[in-house]
């Protein structure tokens, strides 16, 4: 019973500030139909208003992660995407992202380079150093690291 008078009392104030909002002189906005047209290949919707648009150069593609690197490919990750087991055996999280090149940041950079023989990474920071965890990798969905390079002074 209290249930039904919870409800029927939100439907009641929901109604009166509906009715408030219209008898104050405010209009529901309704959306322009959006024209769609075609750019390079791509769908792209223009409202007929002022309506600013995404240029296709700032959409951000779909991000790469460790686990879907390619034999031969290179590519860079936060430092943080790789970790040291107790063992002192290295590992990569297959689910981080990856970039092409490094970006803008203040935060340490590794470089990722899949091989036929497995993952190898190199530390692209001087003073980037890695703390020992409490965690067995072995049998553990983690990739392994085959080879690693310290930083090197450029």
């Amino acid at each position: 019973m209290k249930y039904i008078i919870g409800i029927s009392l939100a439907i009641v104030s929901v109604a009166g500030i509906a009715a408030a909002y219209f008898q104050m002189g405010y209009e529901p906005v309704v959306a322009e139909k959006p024209i769609v047209t075609e750019e390079k290949g791509r769908k792209k919707i223009v409202s007929e208003s002022d309506h600013a648009t995404l240029p296709l150069e700032f959409e951000k593609l779909p991000s790469s992660k460790v686990g879907d690197m390619k034999v031969g490919e290179t590519a860079y990750a936060r430092s943080w995407s790789m970790f040291v087991d107790k063992n002192r055996k290295i590992w990569l999280n297959p689910n981080d992202r990856i970039w092409p090149k490094v970006q803008p940041s203040v935060m340490p950079w590794i470089k990722i380079t899949r091989t036929k023989a497995g993952y190898e990474v190199e530390s692209l920071d001087k003073d980037e150093k890695w703390r020992i965890l409490d965690f067995d990798g072995n049998g553990s969905l983690y990739i392994p690291v085959r080879k690693f390079t310290g930083y090197k002074d450029k």
